[in-house]
């Protein structure tokens, strides 16, 4: 178990999202779980502060928040596509030509 004391509470929510890894992100409740567990912090006002540190990782750039309201690492889709695509090419090199159109989709 880490100590809280000297690390800042985004810093704890970044690395659960990035610890949890969850291919359609994370819901609140697991990362506060992660953060209870990991850091032994649990006190009567920590939704409030994990609500406000999600919404500045949000507009730092450092997550996102996925349709289905979950938080993902930024890059998070790029970076599946891209493990899709190498597998893909890995399997069948001459599959390049049909997996580019991975990298046209937005």
């Amino acid at each position: 178990m880490e100590k809280s004391s000297n690390v800042h509470y985004s810093q704890m929510v970044l690395k659960a999202v990035r610890e949890l890894n969850e291919k359609d992100g994370s819901k609140e409740e697991a990362i506060m779980k992660y953060i209870e567990t990991t850091y032994n912090e649990s006190p009567n006002f920590f939704l409030d502060i994990l609500k406000y540190n999600l919404k500045s990782l949000i507009k730092d750039g450092d997550i996102e928040l996925t349709p289905e309201s979950t938080y993902i690492l930024a890059g998070h889709y790029e970076r599946l596509r891209m493990e899709e695509f190498e597998a893909k090419l890995k399997a069948d090199p001459r599959s390049i030509f049909v997996t580019y159109k991975l990298f046209e989709r937005k």
